[in-house]
């Protein structure tokens, strides 16, 4: 189940769905706000792979914060986190060539 949900995350997006509201992006983030934070999320994550490089991710487990009983891996977890950001790198990517090529 963990690599089929890890791949619906892979752009383009195969399944549409709103985000909670609890993890919308606030509209006040400046870019370079959110770029910085971006940047040091990477940077905890690398460090917390470094810090449990000895552990089995594979069989460390967390309930899914956003589906109700439902448990993945951590190695699933650490999976879906770089895909869904693919996402949405697509999704700007997307909305920045139709700007691009819309007629003024």
């Amino acid at each position: 189940f963990g690599a089929k949900f890890v791949a619906s995350l892979e752009p383009p997006s195969k399944m549409k769905s709103k985000s909670p509201q609890s993890i919308r992006p606030r509209a006040t983030l400046t870019l370079a706000d959110a770029f910085s934070t971006f940047l040091a999320s990477h940077i905890d994550a690398q460090n917390f792979l470094r810090a449990n490089a000895d552990l089995d991710l594979a069989a460390i487990s967390f309930p899914n914060p956003f589906i109700k009983g439902i448990r993945f891996s951590l190695a699933t977890g650490l999976h879906a986190i770089p895909a869904h950001e693919r996402r949405h790198l697509h999704q700007a990517r997307t909305v920045l060539t139709t700007l691009q090529t819309k007629p003024t």
